[in-house]
């Protein structure tokens, strides 16, 4: 006589899951994990349209208004004050100054709130166009003359840049070298991020400016764009990497 063995118990009498159900079982993602790929994803798809509209537009020379006046507007002109692309860039980085308030609010750890600081600094300088009127001014009182090739005005800016700098750079230095380990690697990242703004966003913007009047038009094009992809990843990650400190849970350490 052949018996058959009944169905596998567990110890609370319910029918055992087999190896392959068990193995399709996972958890859920954490909560935290969902907010930053939704962030990821939507931050990482502005930026394409947006760099994709104001490569048509440059491609086109600004004669899109002719095929579509949406597609046409000078604001796709990531080259122009007030661009959709500059527009976006604001956000994003209001959004890393609130992730790094909300950091220090929670953890009192000093250098993201110079953190904050920092990065207000940028966004307000940029806004207000700070930087760019007060080398204006410079040029006005006489005070500037061109210098290694850069306009007088180019030099005031840069001139304006760093003083704007100073404070906000000192407490940043005096935080970081204060604060945690764990405080120290997220500074440590955010320094990165803002190497690669200031990389595109004034060192590139310096040679673009050198070498525009003996280029083809077709290179300073190519020039803008990359300066203006620079920029805008520099901000978004910005924004993604203080988003995802303050998405992390307050006794959390992972590097």
């Amino acid at each position: 006589m052949v018996t058959h063995a009944g169905p596998v118990l567990d110890s609370t009498g319910a029918r055992a899951r087999g190896p392959a159900v068990a193995a399709r079982a996972r958890p859920a993602p954490a909560p935290e994990q969902v907010a930053r790929g939704v962030l990821v994803t939507t931050v990482v798809l502005v930026d394409l349209v947006l760099l994709a509209g104001s490569l048509a537009y440059l491609a086109l020379d600004g004669d899109g208004a002719r095929l579509d006046p949406v597609l046409g507007s000078s604001a796709w002109n990531a080259d122009l004050d007030a661009s959709f692309l500059e527009l976006w860039g604001y956000v994003q980085l209001v959004g890393a100054v609130v992730c790094l308030a909300a950091v220090w609010w929670v953890r009192r750890t000093g250098v993201h709130l110079a953190w904050a600081l920092v990065v207000a600094t940028v966004a307000t300088d940029d806004f207000l166009m700070v930087h760019e009127r007060a080398g204006a001014w410079l040029v006005r009182a006489d005070l500037l003359r061109d210098t290694l090739g850069l306009r007088a005005v180019d030099v005031g800016e840069l001139l304006a840049w760093a003083l704007l700098a100073v404070v906000p750079g000192v407490l940043l230095v005096v935080a970081h070298v204060r604060a945690p380990r764990p405080a120290r690697r997220d500074s440590w990242r955010l320094a990165g991020a803002l190497g690669v703004l200031i990389a595109f966003g004034v060192v590139l913007d310096m040679v673009h400016i050198l070498v525009e009047a003996s280029v083809p038009a077709g290179v300073a094009t190519a020039l803008t764009v990359l300066e203006s992809a620079g920029e805008i990843a520099a901000m978004s990650l910005l924004l993604l990497l203080a988003a995802g400190m303050a998405l992390r849970a307050p006794g959390d350490r992972a590097a």
